[in-house]
């Protein structure tokens, strides 16, 4: 029997995730197998190269307790001035004369046209803080030896990736399909890259070259794909033929995922109480690494999980046959 873990992402509110692995190891639910979007791309590393959900747990609350203490929000200050101008250019195209707004759409047109020729970082954040404290916690050379790890990826241009993002989570609209890259068959530093590459959000992070295939390209944020069915966001698509049973965990109650949509047993972890205030708030809330905020979302994590979970007794996964718990899952998760 295998066990499956999906961790979608979402930012900052990826300590949430914390509380779910914390609960998990409280009742002895060893992960077989794990698949990451994003925030959840670098939690699920922890867990994949971990030796058991508790040693996962205890990782990830240290890094979470440092993320609140040193925020991994840097400024990008290479491309600070290329960033200024085009904001700038782009403001000027709300103006009431034709002139400025000739000017600035020959500005932004020919600032998009040198972005895509050159790659250059749309990027406002650097994410070497990142690459750094992950660095401290993951030993890459014993890649072999890690739980089997999927993260998505969004292949695309910087200006294309901005403008796909922006489909989805403006306009509701839906969006290319991300890409599942299995790190295990990846070298040390393309797992790296992938990581950075699957939580590239795009404007805050640079997107980072991989050769996924002969023609190679940049990959952005794993989560901005298909976004009418969170298909990159939550990429259970790896595990669905590989796991008995998956656990998926949300970042948002408004989730676009639906588990019926795939086969097998499938327990979905939601929030029970509203982790960003409103729509206004997300990206507020997905770059809040407060300290009180952080260790709010760890405890709402943890909470959730124990009540999903021991209503469905899933504790009994560890010892006895999936069959127990598979009849009338469906019933019970929807009383949830």
């Amino acid at each position: 029997m295998s066990i499956g873990l999906v961790l979608s992402g979402g930012g900052a509110k990826g300590a949430y995730q914390v509380g779910v692995l914390k609960a998990l190891a409280e009742m002895d639910i060893e992960v077989d197998k794990i698949s990451g979007a994003s925030i959840g791309a670098l939690n699920s590393v922890i867990v994949a190269s971990s030796g058991s959900t508790s040693d996962a747990a205890a990782a990830l609350e240290s890094i979470w307790t440092e993320l609140g203490q040193s925020s991994p929000l840097e400024v990008n200050q290479k491309n600070i001035a290329f960033m200024v101008s085009y904001a700038l250019a782009s403001l000027l195209q709300l103006s009431p004369h034709p002139l400025a707004r000739k000017v600035s759409k020959a500005t932004v047109l020919g600032l998009s046209q040198y972005a895509k020729k050159t790659n250059i970082d749309l990027a406002v954040l650097d994410d070497s803080p990142i690459k750094k404290l992950f660095e401290q916690y993951v030993d890459f050379e014993k890649l072999p030896e890690w739980k089997d790890i999927w993260v998505s990826v969004f292949k695309g241009n910087a200006i294309d990736s901005i403008f796909e993002f922006a489909k989805g989570e403006l306009l509701r609209l839906d969006t290319d399909k991300s890409e599942f890259v299995e790190l295990k068959s990846l070298t040390p530093p393309e797992v790296a890259q992938a990581l950075l590459a699957s939580a590239a959000l795009p404007i805050l992070y640079p997107a980072k070259h991989l050769e996924l295939d002969e023609a190679g390209g940049y990959y952005f944020d794993g989560g901005i794909g298909g976004a009418k069915k969170s298909q990159g966001n939550t990429p259970i698509t790896p595990l669905v033929k590989n796991c008995d049973t998956i656990i998926v965990t949300h970042l948002d109650n408004g989730s676009n995922f639906e588990r019926r949509d795939f086969e097998g047993t499938i327990i979905d972890i939601r929030p029970s109480n509203d982790l960003i205030g409103s729509s206004e708030k997300k990206v507020v809330a997905m770059l809040d690494f407060s300290v009180g905020k952080i260790e709010y979302l760890i405890d709402c994590g943890y909470k959730d999980t124990i009540r999903v979970l021991s209503s469905l007794k899933v504790f009994s996964l560890t010892k006895s046959s999936i069959d127990e718990i598979q009849v009338d899952i469906d019933c019970l998760l929807d009383q949830l």
